[in-house]
C-alpha cells in the first residue's frame, strides 16, 4: 500500500484531489491498527493526513471529517493518551450532532469517549457516555446492528469494574441477545460472551450460573472444532 501511495504521489502530487490516494492513506492507517500489527504511532500520521485533506476539501465543520477524527481518537486511546482521546471525541460529537442528523460515526465517537473515561477509571462518566451511545444508536441503527452488542458489552465491563454486578450481568445479556439474533446461537462470538458472563457469575460467587454459561460456551466451541476436523 505504501508503495502504491508513493507512486500515486509521483503521478498526482495534489493528493487531496485524488480520492484513491485518500483511500490508500485510510487503508494503510487501518492496517497499522490491525490487532496483529498494532503500530499505532505509524497509523496516526496517516489518519492525521486523511483528516487534513478532508478538512481542505469539505471544511473543518463538515460531517465528512468525523470518521478521521474518530480514527485519531481511537489511536490516542490505544496509545494511553486518554484525555486527548476525549477532546477529539467531543469535537467529533459536536460536528456530528450539530443539526446534521445522527449516524453511525456519532455512535463511534461516544464509544471512543466512553473507552477513554473507563481507562481513566472514571466509571460514572464512562457509563453515562455509553448510555448516550446506546440512545443515539436506537435512533440511527437497526436493532440487530453489532455495534449495539459492542456498546452493551463495554457497559457491562464498566459496571463490573465499578462492582455493580447486577447491571453488569444485565448489560452482558443485552449484548448476547443482539449477538444471538444477528450471528445465530452457534456463533463463536456468542460463545465468548457466554464465557465472559460465566466469569462475571464466578466473581460474584454464583457458581452454578458460572458453570452453566461456561458449559454453553464449551458446547459451541466443541461444535466448531468438529466442523473444522
Amino acid at each position: 500500500c505504501e508503495e502504491a501511495l508513493s507512486t500515486r504521489r509521483e503521478v498526482i502530487p495534489n493528493a487531496k484531489l485524488d480520492p484513491n490516494s485518500l483511500n490508500l492513506f485510510s487503508t494503510i492507517g487501518r492496517l497499522y491498527c490491525h490487532e496483529d500489527v498494532k503500530r499505532y504511532r505509524d497509523a496516526l500520521s496517516y489518519f492525521h493526513e486523511v483528516h487534513r485533506m478532508k478538512c481542505e476539501v469539505a471544511g473543518r465543520e463538515h460531517l465528512d471529517v468525523v470518521p478521521s477524527l474518530n480514527s485519531i481518537a481511537f489511536i490516542y486511546n490505544q496509545l494511553g493518551d486518554y484525555k486527548k482521546c476525549i477532546v477529539i471525541s467531543d469535537r467529533a460529537i459536536d460536528i456530528a450532532t450539530n443539526g446534521r442528523g445522527l449516524n453511525k460515526e456519532t455512535c463511534v465517537a461516544y464509544a471512543n469517549r466512553g473507552d477513554a473515561h473507563r481507562n481513566l477509571e472514571d466509571y460514572d462518566k464512562a457509563v453515562t457516555t455509553y448510555e448516550m451511545a446506546l440512545e443515539t444508536q436506537e435512533k440511527c441503527l437497526e436493532e440487530n446492528d453489532m455495534m449495539n452488542a459492542e456498546v452493551h458489552e463495554k457497559l457491562a465491563e464498566t459496571y463490573l469494574l465499578s462492582n455493580d454486578m447486577e447491571r453488569a450481568v444485565a448489560s452482558m445479556k443485552d449484548s448476547m441477545g443482539v449477538k444471538r439474533s444477528t450471528l445465530g446461537p452457534d456463533s463463536e462470538e456468542l460463545a465468548r460472551s457466554y464465557s465472559k458472563l460465566g466469569e462475571f457469575y464466578k466473581r460474584s460467587g454464583e457458581y452454578p450460573s458460572s458453570i452453566k454459561y461456561h458449559t454453553r460456551a464449551l458446547r459451541v466451541f466443541k461444535h466448531h472444532d468438529r466442523k473444522e476436523m
